[in-house]
């Protein structure tokens, strides 16, 4: 869990640079898929938070609890992942094409 924080770090930055280009290349349109991943990022970071609760409480009843949270971040995680390849290549492939007029 120590490494969270950093990964999480990591994924903003990919985020502001896949943003900084949507701004310089996309139509507006696809603010929705840039709203979408700070979404995403938001809820991530919140569940994240409440995990690191749960793991400083050190309760047995807290186990379920945090296997279940686990589970979540990990679909998170790989729903953010997934968004951002989808947004990456969208980017890549727009910034190849040339506009139509």
């Amino acid at each position: 869990m120590a490494e969270i924080p950093e990964t999480l770090e990591s994924l903003r930055a990919e985020n502001a640079m896949l943003r900084m280009q949507l701004n310089a290349r996309a139509p507006p349109r696809h603010d929705a898929a840039d709203r979408l991943i700070a979404e995403l990022q938001r809820s991530l970071w919140d569940v994240q938070q409440r995990n690191l609760f749960l793991e400083q409480e050190s309760h047995a009843e807290h186990n379920a609890i945090k296997q279940a949270y686990e589970v979540y971040i990990n679909k998170l995680e790989e729903e953010l992942h997934r968004c951002q390849v989808l947004l990456k290549k969208y980017t890549t492939t727009t910034a190849t094409t040339p506009e139509s007029k």
